[in-house]
């Protein structure tokens, strides 16, 4: 016996757990429904392609080019050789060749210009995250607002409940001559209240999940339990995309300095040239079409370049300056929310023990007013008002617990931890 009762409780956990939803869950399906996401992983196709592209430039280069041209003058000997005919260069000429050329040295570019391609990729893929910051606040905020609702609903709904059984109290007075109607009266208005502000916190209810649902993808959450959060102190140094987004610009810029500089570098290339031609490109007193090649070694360099160089690794510098400025406003300003998040964490745990202390005295004024009630020593409208008061204390309490449990969230995610 003892065994299916085991079984039976698993099976009534998984069932309750498969009826409800956490704060999570729903981030992440924010996060996989997002457009953002499909950018970081178009992003990343965009990054391996560039990166081939970049190794392809290690790989010898080939070009075929042709030349037909007729020339107003061609080459000819000024003197005349008795007994030697000496033929002369045509004037239509007729070229089709390939060059090869393979790079052996360029100052490390193909290498710098691929890191620039990844780090701009990866600033790309950082950029895309902070955009998905902002989805993940609204979300944050609908999850606890729905909780705050939801709470303000079963608070009112077990109220409800209370005025209906103590209204059948009264009406059995009032039936019996010991109270007047109007005592039934005024909690018989306040039940029909109670039933309005429950109507509309229904609709306060299915607006915001019908916008959370737009948001994460998922259906059906008006039927599941929303869970609050369980948190554990995860707070560490800040990691947010923003700020990783700006020292990525830096690097960028580091390293565009770096291929800058590498310009200013000889470059070496092995290169072959082959290919068929009328009159022959190599001799042209051979008129008809032959073959031909040419093999060898080429550099380039551009030492002098009257100073745009130099220049333009002082922009790039002056680039990484400016971006410094930026990270160190954001992180004034992150700082600064993290401060007022910590303020608001002191400060619900602090009216969370005095709502409890509150609550404590003003359940036992409502018993005795409800003793007084019944008795005719005071009336129905003393006895609601501190009931109100009573029902005011115990929303402000599951209030204050959830908006104590969505500061620690808003702590760790303004760090970049959540």
């Amino acid at each position: 016996m003892k065994k299916y009762w085991i079984i039976f409780f698993f099976l009534n956990c998984a069932y309750t757990f498969s009826q409800s939803t956490t704060l999570e869950e729903c981030q992440k399906a924010a996060r996989e429904n997002s457009s953002y996401l499909k950018q970081i992983k178009q992003i990343k196709r965009v990054s391996n392609l560039d990166e081939k592209s970049y190794n392809a430039n290690y790989l010898p280069q080939f070009s075929l080019e042709g030349l037909a041209s007729y020339q107003s003058e061609t080459f000819s000997f000024p003197i005349k050789v008795p007994n030697l005919s000496i033929p002369e260069v045509a004037k239509d000429q007729y070229q089709l060749f390939l060059t090869i050329n393979q790079v052996i040295y360029d100052g490390g570019a193909i290498a710098k210009g691929k890191d620039i391609a990844n780090a701009v990729s990866e600033l790309n893929s950082l950029s895309s995250e902070a955009k998905l910051y902002k989805t993940k606040e609204l979300v944050n905020s609908l999850y606890f607002s729905i909780l705050i609702l939801k709470e303000n609903k079963n608070k009112l709904s077990l109220a409800l409940g209370t005025l209906e059984a103590n209204l059948k109290q009264i009406n059995s007075l009032v039936q019996n001559g010991a109270l007047l109607k109007s005592a039934a009266d005024a909690i018989q208005v306040e039940i029909i209240k109670l039933k309005q502000n429950l109507d509309a916190l229904e609709k306060d209810i299915e607006s915001n999940i019908e916008v959370l649902e737009i948001l994460t993808g998922l259906h059906d959450l008006s039927s599941k339990e929303f869970l609050l959060p369980s948190l554990s102190e995860r707070y560490s140094d800040i990691n947010r995309p923003e700020v990783k987004a700006l020292e990525m610009q830096a690097e960028v810029q580091s390293k565009n300095k770096d291929l800058i500089y590498s310009s200013l570098l000889p470059k070496f290339f092995f290169f072959a040239k082959a290919g068929y031609a009328s009159p022959n490109a190599l001799n042209f007193l051979e008129e008809d079409f032959t073959s031909f090649y040419i093999l060898g070694l080429k550099m380039a360099w551009n030492p002098f370049d009257w100073g745009t160089n130099q220049r333009k690794r002082e922009i790039a510098d002056i680039n990484r300056q400016n971006i410094a400025f930026d990270r160190e406003e954001l992180l004034k300003n992150i700082n600064s929310s993290i401060i007022k998040e910590k303020s608001e964490i002191a400060k619900y745990s602090k009216i969370i023990d005095d709502d409890m202390k509150i609550i404590e005295i003003q359940s036992q004024i409502v018993k005795e007013k409800f003793s007084l009630l019944k008795n005719g020593a005071i009336t129905s409208a003393e006895y609601v008002n501190d009931f109100n008061a009573l029902l005011q204390y115990e929303i402000n309490l599951e209030t204050h617990r959830i908006l104590l449990a969505n500061s620690k969230i808003n702590l760790l995610t303004k760090t970049g931890n959540f």
